[in-house]
Parts: structure tokens; C-alpha cells; sequence
């Protein structure tokens, strides 16, 4: 497990100490756009106060390379951002979830993350992007709420099984693109609506995104998405080959085959990923 630097830790306790002292003036309170009740401050205090740990501030550090006024923007705004989307509801929601009775939003979504972990103890997280239907969801505005808010309930299941893990520890991605199709193209607005999320609240969850099975449009694709992922995101994905994807996952996931869905070749048939249905078989199954 790769320890802090002497460096790391001085600047981890700058940004703690300015944190601090931004909390205990109120100007937190600034930051949401509408009125602040006390109870609402109250919870953004309580969330920001047991984010302050090395492993958690080490993170909005290395989003920023260290620039400790992003991190203390980045780690404000993500926390009054959680308290305005209630996560802790869409993290229940989520990570309470019974396999057969699946919300639509969950039954429409395209992601989960495994019980195993990677060989450093990172969360395994796996993404189906290419069933993913977009012109279902682009169409029907409560669904598309409902997937958002089970992806965002998944983000913050990845965040607090990283900050648990502690020190360095991120996680790996896997992005199955089997069924991938330029329709992606036409509805380009949502996964920029999707994708948009992560990176300003989540920040280092991940020391790769692997991406599988990728068809021959994908590269025409990603030129189209990759605009709107920042340099850090985009510098640790790798695209692995058709041929070798198994071979090569099994060398990032603690217990190998045993532990890689079935859907990708593996042989774990016990799993909660959400099964991105289409819309309308999901509102069927509700």
C-alpha cells in the first residue's frame, strides 16, 4: 500500500487547516445558491468534518496537483452539491438494493460493483455502457432521472469503499462497450449529463478504467466523449483488446476468473451489476 510523501502530508494539513477555518467562518453556507437552513449546515459541516481524514484530502490534492485552493474548491463544492442531491437517500437507495426488485432507474442503469477487489484492495466497479439505452432514456425525462440517481448512488458507493480502504487505494473500471452503436452519437448529451458528475465530487477513485470489447465505431465515439473528461480521467484509460481483455483483467482483480462476471467471459455468475435494460422492459418489470 503506497504511503503519503513528506510533501503530501504538509500539504494535506494546509488543506485541512484551511478547511477548517473556511467551515468555522460559515462561508459554506455561500456556497448553495439558495438560502441555507440550520439544519442543512448543519449536515454539510458533519459531512465536510469526516471527510478531513489523510487518505480523503490526499484525493481533492491529487485532483489538483496539489493546488490547494482548487482542492479547497473542489472539496466545498462537492460537499454542498451532496446535500443538495440528498445522497444519502440515492446512496441507500443504491447500495440497499434487492436483486428482482430492482427500481426502474436501477433496471435502466448500466453499472454495479463487484464483492471482489482489485490486488491493491480497491473496489472493482463494472459498467455496461454499451447496453446502456440512450434513446429510451433521452425520450422518457423520469426514467433518465432515475438511472442518473442510481449512478450517482453507485458513485458514491465506489467513494466510500476507497476512503475505506484508505492511503493511496483507488479502484479499477471496466467499461463493456459490447452493443456499443452510433446512436451513442445522436444522444451525446446525455452521457456528457452522466459523465459529468464524477470527476467535480468524486475525486481519485480510480487508478484505471479498462475498456472491453470495443467495436470498430468506438474510436469515433471516444473522439466525441473524450472532450468532456479532464486530463486525468482520460490519461488512465486503456482499451484492451478482444483477444487478451480476460487474461489481462485477471491480472488487476483479486481471484482472477472466479471473481469477472460471466457476461465478460468470467466465470462469477453472482453479481449485482444493474442489467441496463431497455426502458420499456424496465418500466414493464416495475
Amino acid at each position: 500500500m503506497e504511503s503519503f510523501t513528506g510533501e503530501e502530508l504538509t500539504a494535506i494539513k494546509e488543506l485541512r487547516k484551511n478547511l477548517t477555518s473556511f467551515l468555522e467562518s460559515g462561508a459554506d453556507a455561500e456556497e448553495k445558491q439558495e438560502p441555507v437552513d440550520a439544519a442543512a449546515r448543519s449536515r454539510i459541516r458533519e459531512r465536510a468534518r469526516d471527510h478531513m481524514d489523510n487518505s480523503t484530502l490526499w484525493r481533492y490534492c491529487q485532483a489538483h496537483a496539489f493546488d490547494l485552493n482548487q482542492a479547497q474548491d473542489m472539496f466545498t463544492h462537492s460537499m454542498v452539491w451532496k446535500e443538495e442531491v440528498g445522497i444519502e437517500k440515492l446512496f441507500d437507495d443504491f447500495s440497499g438494493r434487492q436483486r428482482g426488485s430492482y427500481s426502474v432507474g436501477q433496471n435502466a442503469f448500466y453499472g454495479g460493483i463487484l464483492d471482489s477487489c482489485t490486488v491493491q484492495g480497491g473496489p472493482v466497479l463494472i459498467e455496461r455502457l454499451g447496453k446502456l439505452d440512450v434513446a429510451g432514456l433521452s425520450a422518457n425525462e423520469a426514467v433518465q432521472k432515475d438511472c442518473i440517481a442510481a449512478y450517482t448512488g453507485y458513485l458514491e458507493d465506489a467513494w466510500r469503499r476507497v476512503r475505506k480502504a484508505g492511503k493511496k487505494i483507488r479502484g479499477l473500471i471496466v467499461v463493456d462497450l459490447q452493443g456499443l452503436s452510433m446512436s451513442l452519437l445522436w444522444h451525446i448529451s446525455l452521457i456528457k449529463k452522466i459523465t459529468s458528475i464524477g470527476p467535480p465530487n468524486y475525486p481519485e477513485i480510480t487508478m484505471r478504467v479498462c475498456i472491453v470489447r470495443a467495436p470498430t465505431i468506438f474510436s469515433m465515439i471516444w473522439k466525441a466523449v473524450v472532450p468532456f473528461l479532464p486530463s486525468r480521467t482520460k490519461d488512465k484509460v486503456k482499451v484492451l483488446g478482444n483477444s487478451e481483455y480476460l487474461a489481462e483483467l485477471s491480472e488487476y482483480i483479486e481471484g482472477g476468473e472466479e471473481s469477472i462476471p460471466d457476461f465478460l467471459g468470467g466465470k462469477l455468475t453472482d453479481h449485482s451489476i444493474c442489467p441496463a435494460m431497455k426502458v420499456s422492459e424496465a418500466l414493464q418489470g416495475s
